[in-house]
């Protein structure tokens, strides 16, 4: 049975051919083999070798013949491309995933505060100081009637001021929740 090609196994058909011929020994990366051998050999589907040799990634000898050497090398290069690929994007996601396990950690431990969170109790705490800075006209405008001197008039605003911004700096500021803990 050892003369006779297998059947379904046309590439050691071709081996078997090659090893008996007297004239000239055809090395194995040399042997040219068909779309269907070179499918069968790297474990895909033959359209998918055609479809690389459409693309470029294979180099065709003639019709559906390929340069045994070259067209393996070929697909073990494009399989190490592929795969280096599928490694750089499943590293990317994996990366991305971390940095959002590692934010809501922060957030888990208070150390990170929701911008909108933030937004709304630093409008609040400016709203404050903004009203309680634009008050000071009316509480010392009746101690400033008919004073002409200017380094008076400076100490006494300046101590107003100074007044104002302790009294807040010392009041408790009133911090909501984040609308999440309320819940």
């Amino acid at each position: 049975m050892r003369g006779q090609p297998h059947r379904g196994n046309h590439l050691l058909a071709a081996l078997e051919s090659t090893s008996k011929s007297p004239r000239k020994m055809t090395k194995i990366s040399e042997l040219n083999v068909s779309d269907k051998d070179l499918a069968e050999l790297a474990g895909v589907s033959d359209r998918h070798i055609r479809y690389l040799a459409e693309t470029g990634i294979l180099s065709r000898q003639a019709r559906g013949k390929y340069q045994l050497g070259p067209a393996f090398k070929s697909l073990l290069d494009n399989a190490a491309n592929a795969a280096s690929e599928f490694q750089r994007e499943r590293t990317r996601k994996m990366r991305a995933e971390a940095d959002l396990a590692e934010v809501n950690a922060a957030k888990a431990i208070e150390s990170v505060v929701d911008v909108d969170f933030l937004v709304h109790n630093l409008s609040a705490l400016f709203a404050e100081i903004c009203a309680s800075m634009r008050n000071i006209p009316d509480r010392i405008a009746s101690s400033l009637v008919g004073e002409n001197d200017e380094r008076i008039l400076k100490r006494k605003l300046l101590q107003e001021i100074d007044m104002v911004l302790t009294a807040l700096a010392n009041s408790e500021a009133v911090i909501e929740g984040r609308k999440d803990e309320s819940e």
